[in-house]
């Protein structure tokens, strides 16, 4: 799913990355769940560095199928 990774699709869960911003459409907007083909963007944490880092032209039902799942915080105010 990371663009480090250009070696395939591992079908292994075994790496934890850390959002930095809500999953996007490349195309701006907000993401719908009537279309699994749109593409998407996440800004993420990864191997030390903040950067958009999922592979170029993933589409949100690829995306789907990569992530096992996750937590969401706000921040305390």
């Amino acid at each position: 799913m990371l663009k480090e990774w250009d070696n395939g699709d591992s079908s292994l869960k075994n790496h934890r990355i850390v959002w930095d911003k809500p999953v996007c459409k490349v195309d701006g907007g907000d993401i719908t769940t009537k279309d699994s083909n749109q593409l998407i963007e996440l800004k993420l944490f990864s191997w030390g560095r903040v950067d958009w880092q999922i592979k170029d032209r993933s589409s949100l039902n690829y995306f789907a199928k990569h992530v096992f799942g996750g937590l969401v915080f706000k921040p305390i105010k």
